[in-house]
């Protein structure tokens, strides 16, 4: 079987604790699972980047997959669930989704209020508690929402007064827990009884700064959270929590899932949370770590932690400033294999320049209008780390996620998709494979947030460069034409007489000017006298020496310049151009010829050469050969009013 499982905010810990149930049931069973996450949770206002990281969600195709487990409360933008839960929907594949109902969807369900309510019951019950203040999550989170509500009605049960400024709005942060005892202290009354909190996270900061002021937890005052972290069991004092059952909602899950794919009948499922009382609201203590634990615990995070920071730190250092994909490729092989997953792929969105190069991408047929915070329906893997090798892939269908020939282990496989982006604008998107520190550690997002920016800093180097030369083209080249114009022709003719008198080779110039070209343009239009100025170009290109110089002079005057040419070559470049124009004419049967005098200065050494002087005497040159020119078809016309 191979599932998707949709899920946001990994950095928290009944998040982790799903996604580890939900792994450890599918690699029992020999299941393949995709896990499509983002960390667009605590970025305020940034609206840009939250839009970039909730785009993974709109990277799976549905259709590829045999299961589907969505845990739409972590995802927490409403647009974004919206459109999922009708992509899912139409898609036909079974799906189970946690806490949210939705048509079609097999529930399993975490019951959120009991734990809560337990609490408050316990601290009114148990501890005659009679005043409890409350620290929310936000406002936006259907759980935060529901534990607010069961709190408002404990204490409208027990008849306890309260009032909205006994309730702090934080964000499920530990500094909000900080901010919420500031917020409290800042009230003109006594501190209460007690402080529950929405989440561990915001309980321990409530007790530090509960400390830092002087107030000793539970003594002064109890405080308790939600989801009986590893944080809540090693605090001291441990917290009174919930233990939100996330680890065997998730064993739920999957089986129920995999009773859906096997076409057996399935309903919804509950599972209960279980409130913990400890020490934070003066009950006793449970030791669920030894104190020599405790200390292994501390030195083996103390280790990761440093690690990670010097990574960061020098990962950020070596990516700024990079100005180059290429080199921006090397230098991400020495950290992936630093990091060392078994497997990594950075999937790149189309041909890997015209994404790095905006302006390559309207020469590569892509549309300028499109959206680019969306993904292209192709790929392209630079760089994939497959247990220790480094490789790459071509372009394949974003649908397939990963490259259909990669390197395949036998067994299970799970797999961590995350966006690569920079605010809005959509890079493509990063897997690595078997990998579970990419889920239960920050440092492997953070590794791909620096990652980006060096990107973003790539691509906009890459588009200056490349405007740099187009507007170095237009100052030097014939829009029309593609050969130098007049300005570009006197900024190279500098080093061409240099090489040449260097050689001590001879110089020919060439003055050319169309005939008749006013006619075609008079009874044709511009446009086919525009061809008619481009297919002379390329005759004087193609039949010139490969390192001659093509220069468009004027309206339908060009110079070609050309050195280490003999005389009697100059001469043969003449005729290779009337044969050329008689070719074309012969082939198109034009009622006006393409046709042009050719005028030519040649100088046997390089050496003190004046080229004004050279194309003051090519033109004149190519003046006499046009009076020849008019003097013989004046000639031809008298003998044919003769003869008729």
């Amino acid at each position: 079987m191979k599932i998707a499982v949709l899920i946001g905010g990994t950095g928290f810990y009944n998040q982790r604790r799903f996604i580890n149930g939900v792994l450890d049931a599918a690699q029992a069973d020999g299941t393949d699972v995709y896990i499509f996450t983002c960390d667009a949770w605590g970025y305020g206002t940034r609206y840009k980047y939250e839009k970039g990281e909730y785009n993974i969600y709109n990277l799976p195709d549905f259709k590829q997959y045999d299961g589907i487990i969505i845990d739409t409360v972590t995802i927490h933008d409403l647009e974004t669930v919206d459109n999922l839960t009708r992509r899912i929907a139409e898609s036909g594949v079974p799906c189970v989704s946690l806490n949210d109902k939705f048509a079609g969807a097999i529930n399993v369900t975490v019951e959120n209020s009991g734990g809560t309510r337990a609490i408050a019951e316990h601290l009114i019950n148990e501890h005659n508690v009679g005043s409890i203040y409350y620290i929310a999550g936000p406002l936006d989170n259907a759980d935060a929402q529901e534990r607010l509500e069961v709190y408002k009605s404990v204490m409208h049960k027990h008849k306890l007064h309260w009032q909205e400024d006994y309730i702090y709005y934080g964000d499920y942060t530990y500094r909000d827990g900080v901010r919420a005892v500031d917020h409290f202290l800042k009230m003109d009354r006594p501190l209460p009884e007690a402080i529950m909190a929405a989440n561990d996270r915001m309980a321990l900061g409530a007790i530090r700064r509960l400390s830092d002021k002087g107030f000793h937890v539970p003594d002064d005052v109890i405080v308790t959270g939600y989801d009986d972290t590893d944080m809540a069991m090693l605090s001291n004092p441990r917290v009174t929590s919930v233990k939100k059952g996330m680890y065997p909602a998730a064993e739920m899950a999957y089986q129920k899932l995999k009773q859906a794919w096997q076409k057996e009948p399935v309903e919804d499922g509950t599972i209960y949370a279980e409130p913990v009382f400890s020490e934070s609201c003066g009950c006793a203590r449970r030791n669920y770590f030894s104190h020599a634990q405790v200390q292994e615990l501390y030195v083996n995070r103390q280790i990761e932690l440093d690690y990670s920071q010097m990574l960061l730190k020098n990962s950020s250092a070596e990516f700024t400033g990079l100005e180059r994909f290429r080199d921006l490729m090397v230098t991400l092989r020495k950290y992936i294999r630093l990091i060392n997953p078994e497997y990594f792929y950075l999937c790149i969105n189309g041909h890997i320049q015209a994404y790095i190069n905006e302006l390559d991408r309207i020469e590569a047929g892509y549309n300028w209008e499109r959206d680019t915070s969306t993904y292209l329906d192709e790929v392209t893997v630079p760089l994939a780390y497959e247990r220790g090798k480094i490789t790459q892939y071509e372009a394949f269908d974003k649908n397939l996620l990963l490259p259909p020939d990669r390197e395949k282990s036998a067994g299970s496989h799970y797999y961590v998709v995350l966006p690569l982006h920079y605010e809005d604008f959509c890079f493509g998107y990063c897997v690595t494979g078997n990998y579970r520190p990419v889920l239960e550690r920050p440092l492997f997002q953070n590794f791909i947030m620096n990652l980006c920016n060096a990107m973003e800093y790539v691509r906009k180097q890459e588009a200056l460069k490349t405007m740099m030369e187009r507007m170095n083209q237009k100052w030097r080249y014939d829009e029309l034409t593609g050969v130098y114009n007049r300005a570009g022709f006197n900024d190279q003719i500098v080093k061409v007489l240099e090489k040449a008198e260097s050689q001590n080779a001879s110089v020919s110039m060439f003055f050319i000017d169309m005939n008749g070209l006013k006619k075609v343009n008079d009874n044709l239009g511009h446009e086919e006298g525009d061809t008619y100025i481009k297919t002379m170009a390329n005759i004087l290109v193609e039949n010139g020496p490969s390192d001659c110089l093509v220069c468009r002079y004027g309206g339908d005057e060009f110079i070609v310049l050309a050195i280490g040419m003999t005389e009697v070559e100059t001469q043969g470049f003449k005729k290779k151009v009337q044969a050329a124009m008689a070719e074309y004419n012969e082939a198109h049967s034009n009622e006006w010829a393409l046709d042009a005098s050719i005028g030519c200065c040649f100088e046997q050494s390089a050496v003190d050469v004046d080229r004004y002087q050279m194309v003051e005497l090519a033109d004149q040159d190519m003046y006499r050969n046009k009076r020849g020119k008019k003097t013989a078809n004046s000639d031809e016309t008298d003998i044919a009013l003769q003869i008729g």
